[in-house]
């Protein structure tokens, strides 16, 4: 389930700011390095993770690993608009695998704290009656969040792993 809601995040009226614009620069920077996934919540209701999550950030990508130093378990691109409050973040999902173009979400750095408030994603899946494999893998998505105590969402809170 978490795997599956990192790879989206859909695009409302999102106006993407230019990545060497000061204020995203900045922001790029605060963000960039390895964050630990400290809680997870689905809908209002905590999830725990059977193993550790980290998220890598880079200046446009996003790696999720579930070991510190090993492989990623996805990649995905992401973009940040920082001249909403709450800021907005959101990460690209894989068309191929039926997921949305993008997901969106909300974002907020605190020191060593990150959170991240992502919209609501669940698969839909369709198959073959006589075969019973799936044929068709589709995301259903919820809102945009507006606010990180929204019911609705996926609420993540990492805290920066020291070098």
């Amino acid at each position: 389930m978490f795997t599956h809601s990192f790879a989206l995040l859909v695009m409302s009226a999102f106006a993407p700011i230019a990545a060497d614009e000061p204020a995203v620069q900045k922001e790029l920077e605060r963000l960039a390095g390895t964050w630990k996934m400290e809680s997870f919540t689905a809908d209002g209701m905590e999830i725990k993770p059977e193993k550790k999550a980290f998220f890598v950030f880079s200046k446009d990508q996003v790696e999720l690993r579930v070991d510190r130093v090993g492989e990623p378990v996805q990649k995905a691109k992401f973009r940040l608009n920082v001249t909403k409050n709450p800021k907005i973040i959101q990460i690209a999902g894989d068309l191929a695998k039926g997921e949305p173009e993008w997901i969106q979400g909300l974002f907020e750095i605190d020191g060593d704290e990150l959170k991240i408030k992502l919209q609501s994603v669940s698969e839909l899946t369709r198959k073959d009656q006589k075969t019973g494999k799936v044929v068709d893998r589709k995301a259903k998505v919820g809102p945009p969040p507006t606010a990180f105590d929204d019911k609705n969402g996926e609420l993540l809170i990492f805290k920066r792993v020291k070098k």
